[in-house]
């Protein structure tokens, strides 16, 4: 008896120290109850009981030297480990298939001191080098530059002209074998051979008899005419004539009489003259001339020109003869400054022009091409070349590529960027006439040179003098020409910035000979493709047994571009190979089969990928594991250790009070309340919003719709006692996998009848009473000893809890206060404590504001009771970054701010956004949150996502809050291309965009696809809520929570590095916008008028069931507790939140000290370092972590590729979770890409 009264006291005063008498006014009848004293004493089952080792003190000094407490002082054992202990997590290293090993080797290219030219694998307008790596250079010219000998082999042509033993003056090399007089009375004072069956000769009537003077490939006939020179030398095509007047009485018409062999000489409508051979062939061409004075515009370098130059056939003696006619008012004009050039000249077809926007016409016969403006845009050119088409379809590889431009004139010498653009539409020189001329594509290549004699040309427009700027160009064009996947249809060379005054550049044309552009292209054997990234990548979860994989490749030779062929391979953590894909041919992404993974295990993938021609190496081993998914927000409740409530960690306060305790053995006969500041819910929980308990443990299935709208399990929720919800993975034999770190057993019954759940105390709730909203409430607990407490319903809701060992029961009472969303518990009452009279039954009652809990009444306590008041905010921020988005900006920083910050610390600013022409502090969606959103005006707002920032993921997401009165708004798009173009040709998206009726559209672009359209029009003036989701095949949109539809198809890798929030490009078959079009694919930017917040990016398809959830805490305000009042009247706690994130920021306590909480911080790993680099804008950045045996080093921001050479890959580097390169050789710094957009 004595050790039985021990016991009784002990439990009493423990009861006492878990529940404040002050706090729940305990009556004095009420005996609080130690549940587990009953188990204690009738447990059959005791163990084995420790052993205290016992010893004696006697004899040793009552301190202790800091010495001796050292942990090598003792005669202890170190740490060991318990039986089934698991070792500590640590994240896997990268795992290469093999050690660190070599970069491939990529060919060096031509090199002017070692590389040969091979005459017979040249061509009229091709230079061939071989050089000495195997690689072979091909450098084009627009016009011929070489002529064949005798022997068939391609010889370069010199246009010096040379005295001859006739006495007439010859061009040195070339087969057109371009003659002169040595007098201007010859009547053959020119002549050329097209070829052996055609010829060309003439003269010049009323010629005076002077002789030339030769310089070079000059021949000058100074004087021919009064106060007129005539200017003459040999092109590669014909004779490039010039007629200098160096005064207004000068003749204006002149008479050319002309001897032709084999031709006929015939007007063109433009007025240019053709000669024709019989077979109606033009054979040579004199294009429509023009002429400029000696008046330089001092700005742009531009003399005063005028195409008033007229051509007409006459006859001559019998013979045929050109009159050329120069516009006499012209010529006479005050203004101009003599000398007067006119440029009458005998070519082949041209091969170069410009288009200016104040000047339309033919400029396909002028000495320079123009790029820019002088004026801000009245002016703007843009400069169009045909290039030889040899490359086409000849199926080499090419490896480097680039343009070269002999610069004349550059209105300053601060340097200034043009861009290359490949051209997408057929063209002619000589008929293409207005600006902005024809369509191009993306920007293949982009320089900004130094160019100091050019600006230094300006007023003199000496077209000897100038600058060579060579532009390195992309690969892909010219890979695309060569496999024929492409059209040749030349090239532009366009200013970065028409509006730029001093962006105007000339160049020589085509017409200018030695100065004339060329192309120079590098080809090579075939190098292996090379994986780029994989993703999910190493140490990545997925929350599916079958994830999608997925790699981004490219092949540096570009033999196959985009790469269509890969292979993926699994193993387990034994090395044992799970599932090999053998080869993929429909792109990048691999959805794992279904019953090959398992919840709870981690698997090691990797993924080559194939040219044609060859594999690439494999990529290393990246471990994913596959977790169980869990309920967004409240799978990661609990109550916070500490005396305090709050958690300066996650941010949030919890509170738990006990009110009701009847003892018993047995499972404790008790009414515990747990509170959680991040516990959305309300209308569900029996004590009201962010109140949890035993009364509102059931288990549900979590279900989402796939993007057909099927219904698919993702995992079997529990709720908890204390409020939290914990998802189970359903496996295919029928078991259940508890999530990580959670040990308890879940086992479903048969025929559907509910489930169990084991914790690891042994204790097994059952859960068996079907639930009206779905799943099962729970019926019964059963502690390890076989004790249970059994739950009696009644209309829908609890109603009685009995102890089957005591028989002792509380009872419940439900109502639905005023204003509220359901019921909630109003009194819990014991037994009568005398038998057979109710009177003496203790009950405490609940009231309500709403669905909050403002008092709890002990019995007899009157209005002496506990008290609680609460303010509002918005669960959202928590809910979504419980989602567990890639990256999240608010959009809510204060007007004036620069930088869209991601509210995703773990990325450590890697992904925050820039802020263009946005209006901040709008009032935002969030109902109860005081945060704010952005303002976009239609014209120019944006907000650009960092082009770093990978979203082309094998499952992906965007959500966005967004409210407009507008039509034809883009809300999201990625694209090839920056907002500054104003105009592209293809490779753009516009992801979510208002149309034209005010319809919502949604698309992640897939061949042959179309956007997914809402019922209805949101430019209501309404905040509505968008998430687009993929899943590698097949994609869905849901508006407002709502399904609104699916497509089905492979979605291609989203690596487009312009992403835009608020702005885009549309255009082409895009439909419901104002450009649409079926013929061309020309995109425009386009700019969203209204207000967006919130703007999430997933890395995975969001399943719907977070798409309701996402919704709901946006538009229906949380609750947060903001003082605890005891019944005695003192503040037990008063709490503070921020207004945005609903984080604890000040917390009052009972003895009134302050606790002030700050705002998280992240460190470490080497993202710190790249946010760093990223955060300064670099026109490149190689972190140099690429596979071993890469051939290219691949920049972190959109930028050509590297090559590498005698490098080691895979070694160790700086920071722990990259590797890194090395080298015994260095790297030549004329392997650096040039800058390109």
């Amino acid at each position: 008896m004595v050790a039985v009264t021990t016991f009784t006291v002990l439990a009493m005063g423990i009861a006492t120290q878990n529940a404040s008498a002050d706090q729940l006014a305990l009556p004095a009848l009420h005996l609080p109850a130690f549940p587990d004293v009953g188990a204690w004493l009738t447990t059959p089952n005791w163990g084995k009981l420790p052993q205290q080792n016992g010893g004696s003190a006697q004899g040793l000094s009552h301190s202790a030297s800091a010495a001796s407490t050292h942990a090598s002082g003792g005669v202890g054992n170190p740490r060991g480990k318990g039986a089934g202990e698991l070792a500590p997590y640590q994240p896997q290293p990268p795992r290469p298939r093999s050690g660190p090993g070599p970069s491939r080797s990529v060919s060096a290219g031509f090199n002017a001191a070692t590389s040969v030219r091979i005459a017979a694998k040249s061509s009229a307008t091709m230079n061939y080098f071989q050089n000495t790596d195997g690689s072979a250079t091909r450098r084009y010219s627009q016009d011929p530059v070489n002529f064949q000998d005798a022997t068939g082999a391609w010889q370069p042509i010199d246009t010096t002209v040379e005295h001859g033993p006739d006495g007439r003056w010859h061009e040195k090399a070339n087969s057109t074998k371009v003659d002169f007089a040595p007098s201007a009375t010859d009547p053959t004072l020119a002549s050329f051979a097209v070829d052996g069956a055609h010829a060309v000769a003439y003269s010049v009537q009323g010629a005076a008899a002077v002789t030339p003077s030769v310089s070079g490939s000059n021949v000058a006939y100074g004087s021919i005419l009064p106060g007129t020179d005539l200017q003459l030398a040999p092109t590669a095509t014909g004779v490039k004539e010039a007629i200098v007047l160096h005064d207004a009485k000068a003749p204006s018409t002149w008479t050319f009489p002309l001897t032709l062999t084999g031709l006929t000489a015939t007007q063109a409508a433009d007025g240019s003259i053709n000669l024709v051979d019989a077979g109606g062939a033009v054979r040579e061409r004199i294009p429509h001339g023009y002429a400029y004075d000696s008046n330089v515009d001092k700005h742009s370098g531009d003399p005063a020109t005028t195409k008033g130059v007229s051509y007409q056939l006459a006859t001559v003696d019998g013979s045929p003869a050109l009159k050329v006619s120069l516009d006499q008012n012209w010529l006479t004009d005050s203004k101009r400054v003599f000398p007067v050039t006119v440029d009458p000249t005998f070519t082949l077809s041209p091969t170069s022009t410009y288009v200016e926007a104040d000047s339309p016409g033919d400029h396909s016969m002028e000495q320079t091409v123009k790029i820019g403006s002088t004026n801000g845009g009245g002016n703007a050119a843009n400069t169009l070349l045909a290039m030889p088409k040899d490359i086409d379809n000849q199926h080499v590889q090419v490896t480097s590529a680039s343009l070269s431009l002999f610069d004349i004139i550059a209105t300053t010498c601060t340097p200034t960027t043009f861009n290359v653009v490949p051209l997408t539409q057929t063209w002619t020189p000589s008929s293409t006439t207005a600006f902005p001329g024809p369509n191009g594509s993306n920007v293949i290549g982009a320089v900004t040179p130094n160019v100091p004699r050019a600006c230094g040309n300006v007023a003199n427009n000496d077209h000897s003098v100038g600058d060579w700027v060579t532009v390195p160009l992309s690969t892909d064009t010219f890979n695309a020409w060569s496999n024929g996947t492409l059209a040749d249809n030349g090239l532009a060379v366009v200013a970065a910035s028409n509006s730029d005054p001093n962006a105007r550049k000339e160049f020589g044309s085509s017409n200018m000979g030695p100065e004339a552009p060329y192309l120079t292209l590098t080809t090579t054997d075939d190098v292996p493709p090379q994986i780029d990234s994989v993703y999910p990548p190493n140490n990545g979860v997925a929350t599916t047994t079958t994830p999608w994989l997925e790699a981004t490749a490219h092949d540096p030779d570009h033999t196959v571009d985009p790469i269509m062929d890969f292979d993926f391979q699994v193993m387990d953590a034994n090395n044992t190979t799970i599932v090999d894909s053998g080869t993929v041919t429909a792109g990048a992404t691999w959805k794992v089969p279904a019953g090959k993974f398992q919840f709870g295990q981690t698997y090691y993938w990797a993924v080559a990928a194939f040219d044609g021609q060859a594999w690439g190496d494999w990529s290393a081993w990246s471990a994913v594991s596959i977790q169980v998914p869990q309920p967004a927000v409240t799978s990661s409740l609990s109550q916070n250790n500490g005396d305090h409530g709050f958690d300066p960690g996650i941010g949030n306060y919890t509170t738990s009070a006990t009110d009701v305790e009847v003892q018993g053995a047995g499972p404790a006969l008790a009414v515990t309340r747990d509170y959680n500041s991040r516990d959305p819910r309300t209308v569900a929980a029996s004590f009201g919003a962010g109140w949890s308990s035993v009364f509102d443990a059931k288990v549900t299935e979590m279900t989402t719709t796939d993007n057909s709208n099927n219904t698919v399990l993702l995992s079997t929720v529990v709720s908890y006692p204390d409020g939290s919800q914990v998802g189970f993975g359903s496996n295919p034999d029928g078991s259940f996998t508890a999530p990580q770190g959670r040990f308890a057993t879940l086992r479903a019954l048969p025929n559907h009848g509910g489930y169990t759940l084991t914790d690891k105390n042994d204790t097994v709730y059952t859960f068996t009473m079907p639930l009206y909203v779905g799943g099962f409430g729970l019926t019964q607990i059963t502690d390890a000893n076989g004790r249970a407490q059994n739950y009696t319903w009644a209309n829908g809701q609890i109603a009685t809890v009995t102890s089957a060992t005591t028989n002792r029961a509380l009872h419940l009472t439900w109502a639905t206060p005023t204003g509220a969303g359901g019921p909630h518990i109003a009194t819990v009452s014991t037994d009568p404590v005398t038998t057979g009279q109710p009177s003496t039954a203790q009950t405490w009652t609940y009231n309500y504001t709403g669905d909050n809990l403002t008092a709890v009444c002990a019995p007899g306590a009157g209005t002496a009771c506990t008290k609680y008041t609460y303010g509002t905010t918005s669960a959202y921020l928590n809910t979504v970054l419980d989602v567990g988005p890639h990256s999240y900006w608010p959009l809510s920083e204060q007007p004036g701010a620069s930088t869209a910050v991601s509210a995703i610390h773990a990325n450590e600013g890697n992904d925050n956004g820039t802020y263009n022409n946005v209006t901040l502090g709008q009032p935002g969606p969030l109902t109860g949150s005081s945060a704010t959103g952005a303002g976009f005006n239609g014209t120019s707002s944006s907000v650009q996502l960092p082009t770093a920032l990978s979203s082309g993921w094998a499952g992906s997401s965007i959500s966005l809050w967004f409210k407009t009165t507008a039509t034809n708004g883009i809300l999201y798009s990625y694209n090839g291309s920056d907002l500054s173009h104003g105009v592209i040709i293809g490779d753009y998206v516009p992801a979510l965009y208002v149309g034209s009726d005010g319809k919502l559209n949604g698309e992640f672009w897939y061949p042959g696809g179309s956007p997914m359209q809402s019922r209805t029009a949101v430019n209501d003036g309404q905040w509505h809520h968008v998430v687009l989701q993929e899943a590698g095949n097949s994609q869905g949109l849901y508006l407002d929570s709502q399904y609104v539809d699916s497509r089905v198809g492979n979605i291609p890798v989203m690596d487009n590095a312009y992403r835009y929030i608020g702005a885009g490009y549309i255009g082409g078959s895009w439909p419901d916008e104002p450009h649409q079009s079926s013929t061309s694919t020309a995109g425009y930017a386009t700019y969203f008028n209204g207000e967006i917040a919130d703007v999430g990016l997933w890395d995975k398809p969001i399943p719907s069931y977070y798409d309701e959830r996402l919704y709901g805490t946006g538009k229906q305000a949380s609750t947060l507790l903001t003082s605890v009042t005891r019944p005695s009247g003192n503040v037990h706690a008063q709490i503070s939140y921020d207004p945005v994130t609903a984080a604890v920021s000040q917390l009052t306590d009972e003895n009134g000290g302050v606790w002030k909480v700050g705002a998280p911080t992240v460190t470490g790993s080497s993202q710190v370092y790249r946010s760093a680099v990223l955060g300064a804008a670099p026109t490149a950045y190689y972190r140099l972590g690429d596979n071993v045996g890469a051939a290219q080093a691949v920049s972190e921001v959109k930028y050509a590729a590297g090559t590498y050479n005698n490098v080691t890959l895979g070694s160790g580097g700086p920071f722990q979770d990259a590797v890194a390169a090395s080298s015994t050789a260095p790297l030549p710094g004329r392997r650096c890409p040039p800058p390109s957009t």
